[in-house]
């Protein structure tokens, strides 16, 4: 599960497994390879910041009131520049707040995220991982 992801960022810096509670309130809405990787991983922090898997709850009132108008959106993933990747309706989307831009990426996140975040043009075009790195410099 998220073999490549984790070859390719490492362990987390900083990680919080959910409580029971939060677990529940996600299982039937979130695929179950991203709740099992908040079982070990929890919400966690890799490279810095770079990349987020967040409570859901911290972004949630800001993604459907502000970008999506839909609370069935559920953010799980943000990055160091700020784009958030929500759940919604079986697919992840990129939402690109600083062009307020909103791309389908597909319905398998592990594909997404052992493909395409681990993917070297990715990672310079979308996440801008170079440059973060001279920011938190």
């Amino acid at each position: 599960m998220f073999e490549e992801f984790i070859k390719t960022y490492g362990k987390p810096e900083i990680s919080v497994i959910p409580s029971v509670k939060e677990f529940v309130d996600y299982e039937a809405k979130l695929p179950s390879t991203l709740l099992d990787f908040w079982r070990i991983y929890g919400w966690s922090s890799f490279q810095g910041g770079l990349i987020r898997f967040i409570n859901p709850s911290q972004l949630q009132d800001i993604v459907s009131t502000d970008f999506l108008n839909n609370k069935q959106a559920i953010p799980i993933i943000s990055t160091g520049f700020g784009n958030v990747y929500v759940w919604y309706k079986g697919y992840v989307y990129e939402l690109n707040v600083l062009y307020g831009r909103l791309m389908k990426l597909g319905d398998d996140l592990e594909l997404i995220l052992d493909y395409s975040f681990c993917k070297k043009n990715y990672k310079q075009k979308v996440l801008w991982d170079d440059k973060f790195a001279k920011a938190v410099k």
